[in-house]
């Protein structure tokens, strides 16, 4: 276990723990001289089991082998010492010192004469190390190499913290080397989370803690982004690595140091120790507000299934059935794979994103879990019947008998009830009117709802201008004769489908074929009028591509999956295409006016700086959350404060799938399909320091509130069924993009 804590890192910790085992070996395997050497140092047997990689068992002596593992560890201590003793730092300073200022000198000389301090006055050497970074003018290598080894010192100091540092010397110490990463690699979104965290460090009263919670998890995922700059690095290793090791006689460097150099570069760097640091950081944040180290996005009744790791939750994923998957990272554009009985991850989802709501109707149990040490617990488990499930606002988990992972299996084979899919005749139109669309059956649910509310909301409740290109105009342009080749094409191919072992190429080449399609001259006068008097640029037609777009859409990896699991057919799939006004969000927002995972007599939302596509496909990070009682009788409650880097913005035409395949009752087909801009949208990193939806309590309140009311007038307004509303808010109006019967 030590091993596997050194493989993650060393701390000045491992110098008084390799120190101890030595005498433990000279001892001949005396545990009592190994505790007593650690106890003098002032580690004890708790510390050991609260590392990130917690060491829990103890030493073991091997006579047979213990003068080769003196002789090794005493070679071992002096690599220890010589890392955490600062001589690297003092070696550098000495070699640069020349032409430097007396200001530069004596920061240095400070630096190095506290290389072994403690306590508090890591926070005052963290900010000397910055300052000194900052003011090196790295002109010669002698300066370049300086500034290497006070980022390395950077580390040695946040490792030497810990967690033994009080919240406020926390949030400074994490502030500091998140600045420290920005230095070192630069970038807007980093640069903005390093000028957030220092500017709202934790203090009483309010939101504090959560705005303080907020802006550390913003800048964890700016950091992890970081660090992949790393990454395009590793092929030139190999490649150089690979070359020199042809030519130098000793055959160097070894094969496993150029496979680890990515790791080894972002492991000595300040990245890692920032994100050390923003771990230790949030969880006091976590234990000053109180709450749960998980995040339960999708609840159901205990699941039990074999543990399995995962990178990401890819398409082709394949896993046993039943399984509990934990999985690094998800993007919120993929399904969980068949075979999934609940999800774990540690990236944030947000609880009414797609791969959320989709995770719901399907009955799959998702949640979130903050804590490393509850991760490593966990993945030590791999391979193992497990039982998950939600009590008390948490997760427990527990290791299963095998009686249960075959009731579970038996459980998870029995067939689901299909959903039923209506396909319409193909329409005669090209283009169906707003004022049309309530009556037309060749679109889908997303139009006809917004016709039915169109009459039945408020004044004050406004809804984008709204027209459909109906199921049966893709018939109509695959018929003409400019796209004879691709009708043939595309019959031949999805004649296949159904029947492929792997359908990803036939898919992609599906997908290509009808984005290759051409505008027929018969039909694009009416169809180009139609689209330019809802709004569009005359004379442009980049239209035409984000109508393909959604099309090619029906033959998605995603959507093809998701159906067939469901047992609906490609060809049965009817695609209209809804296409709007795209509202110049301010502030977007989802609404599920019961609460998907707590107490129905509440509402649960979600607001995001921008457009919607942020929230609904979970970018990094977590919007604004908040409950409201649906009665309105109460205050809304805030339960976290937004920490998503990016914000879209933009104004035009979007083109939406609104296939006959989406919003059913027993088939989760939110975000299967393509929603696609005319114009392409802007990303902008969000600064929280001087936004509203962070920083201005009453702004907050208003905008809730007024939420809440829209999503309970919208409830009315659409006949009394819970509702999943997704809306905005732009230029002092509220708008209601879409609504659809709560999963």
């Amino acid at each position: 276990q030590w091993h596997q804590k050194l493989h993650n890192n060393t701390t000045p910790d491992d110098v008084h723990i390799c120190e101890a085992y030595l005498r433990f070996l000279r001892s001949n395997g005396d545990l009592g001289v190994f505790y007593d050497h650690l106890q003098g140092h002032g580690i004890d047997r708790e510390r050991l089991q609260t590392f990130e990689r917690p060491i829990l068992q103890e030493p073991v002596f091997f006579a047979s082998i213990k003068n080769g593992l003196i002789n090794d560890f005493e070679n071992y201590l002096a690599v220890l010492k010589n890392v955490h003793s600062g001589a690297d730092l003092e070696k550098c300073v000495d070699e640069a010192a020349g032409g430097m200022d007396g200001g530069q000198k004596a920061r240095l000389e400070a630096i190095l004469a506290e290389h072994g301090a403690d306590g508090d006055r890591i926070v005052t050497l963290l900010a000397a190390v910055a300052e000194a970074r900052a003011s090196l003018c790295k002109d010669s290598r002698s300066r370049l190499y300086l500034d290497l080894a006070l980022e390395s010192h950077a580390r040695l100091l946040a490792e030497r913290a810990g967690s033994g540092l009080v919240l406020r010397g926390s949030a400074l110490c994490t502030a500091l080397l998140v600045e420290d990463v920005c230095r070192s690699v630069g970038g807007p979104e980093l640069s903005a989370a390093a000028c957030d965290l220092a500017a709202s460090l934790p203090s009483a009263g309010g939101n504090a803690s959560l705005q303080a919670s907020a802006l550390a998890e913003r800048a964890r995922h700016a950091v992890a982004a970081a660090s992949g700059v790393f990454v395009a690095l590793q092929s030139r290793a190999e490649t150089l690595g690979n070359a020199l090791c042809k030519v130098t006689p000793e055959q160097l460097p070894e094969s496993w140091a150029i496979t680890l150099f990515t790791e080894e570069c972002v492991r000595g760097g300040s990245g890692f120790a920032a994100s050390l640091m923003l771990t230790a950081y949030e969880r006091r944040l976590r234990q000053e507000l109180g709450g749960s180290p998980w995040q339960l996005v999708s609840v159901t009744d205990p699941k039990v299934g074999t543990l399995q790791l995962a990178a990401c939750m890819s398409a082709d994923l394949k896993v046993s059935s039943p399984c509990i998957l934990l999985v690094e990272k998800l993007s919120g554009e993929e399904d969980p794979p068949e075979g999934a009985e609940a999800v774990l991850t540690p990236d944030a989802v947000d609880v009414l994103s797609h791969v959320a709501v989709r995770a719901r109707t399907m009955g799959i149990f998702l949640a979130t879990c903050f804590d490393p040490a509850i991760l490593a617990e966990l993945r030590a488990l791999s391979g193992k019947a497990l039982r998950v499930a939600a009590k008390f606002g948490t997760v427990v988990f527990e290791e299963a008998v095998g009686t249960e992972l075959q009731a579970a299996a038996k459980s998870t084979s029995a067939s689901a009830k299909a959903p039923v899919v209506k396909k319409p005749p193909a329409s005669s139109e090209l283009w169906i009117p707003e004022e049309q669309l309530a009556a037309c059956k060749q679109a889908g649910a997303k139009s006809r709802n917004l016709a039915s509310l169109r009459a039945s909301l408020p004044a004050w409740i406004k809804l984008p201008a709204s027209a459909v290109v109906p199921y049966g105009v893709l018939d109509r342009v695959l018929e003409a004769k400019e796209n004879a080749s691709a009708k043939a094409k595309l019959g031949a191919l999805a004649s296949q489908l159904e029947s492929a072992a792997n359908p990803k190429d036939l898919l992609q080449d599906l997908r290509s074929i009808v984005l290759d399609l051409q505008l027929p001259a018969a039909l694009m006068p009416a169809l180009a009028r139609a689209v330019e008097a809802h709004g569009a640029a005359p004379g442009d037609m980049a239209w035409w591509s984000a109508l393909k777009a959604v099309w090619a859409s029906s033959w998605s990896d995603r959507a093809f999956n998701a159906c067939s699991r469901a047992g609906i057919k490609s060809a049965d799939i009817a695609m209209a295409v809804l296409v709007q006004r795209l509202v110049p969000a301010e502030y977007s927002f989802v609404v599920h006016t019961r609460h998907p995972t707590g107490s129905p007599d509440e509402l649960f939302a979600e607001v995001v700086v921008g457009l919607g596509e942020v929230l609904v496909g979970n970018y990094a990070g977590r919007a604004l959350s908040f409950t409201a009682p649906r009665s309105g009788s109460g205050p809304c409650k805030i339960e976290t404060l937004p920490s998503k880097g990016t914000a879209l913005f933009g104004t035009g035409l979007i083109f939406r799938s609104d296939s006959n395949a989406e919003d059913l009752e027993d088939f989760a087909g939110a975000g299967l399909f393509d929603s696609v801009p005319v114009q392409q949208q802007e990303a902008r990193v969000v600064e929280y320091r001087g936004e509203r939806l962070m920083q201005d309590a009453v702004f907050q309140q208003v905008l809730m509130q007024d939420i809440a009311k829209l999503a309970m007038d919208v409830e009315v307004a659409a006949g009394g069924g819970a509702q999943d509303i997704e809306g905005c808010y732009a230029g002092g109006q509220f708008y209601v993009v879409q609504t659809r019967p709560q999963a």
